[in-house]
């Protein structure tokens, strides 16, 4: 029973991993849009830049 339940918790933890290398790849693929700018958190960077800013 608990075995199972280390399991499914790995599992998940593997999701999470994938899920992050697929942003931080993402992230390094989209250039940024100004020379100057320095994209300190690429996740967050890739989740912002994908969305077409109005300001």
């Amino acid at each position: 029973m608990l075995g199972n339940r280390q399991k499914a918790t790995g599992n998940r933890q593997q999701v999470k991993k994938i899920v992050y290398l697929i942003t931080m790849r993402k992230a390094i693929n989209k250039k940024p849009k100004a020379k100057g700018e320095q994209p300190n958190n690429l996740g967050l960077s890739a989740t912002l830049r994908e969305q077409p800013s109005t300001t």
